[in-house]
């Protein structure tokens, strides 16, 4: 039986796939935000604020309205 392991590429490599394509990140990241245990006002903005129904758990709302948390969880899949 052989045994195959994933390498991570470096981060010049990862940089210069960017300049070239859309690169997707998989993981779990709803139960990554989940962590954060964010609250209704972060899934709003100036936009949002008046927003009939509750955005809580809207985790793509978050790009628009809490991005360095996006941004912070992207960081920790890089890492890891």
């Amino acid at each position: 039986m052989s045994s195959t392991s994933a390498v991570m590429p470096s981060v010049p490599t990862i940089q210069a796939c960017l300049k070239e394509r859309i690169l997707v990140l998989d993981g779990a990241y709803g139960t990554a935000l989940q962590g954060y245990q964010l609250e209704e006002a972060d899934y709003r903005n100036d936009a949002l604020a008046e927003h009939k129904i509750p955005l809580q758990g809207n985790h793509d709302l978050l790009c628009l309205t809490r991005p360095e948390v996006v941004q912070e969880v992207h960081r920790n899949y890089l890492a890891a």
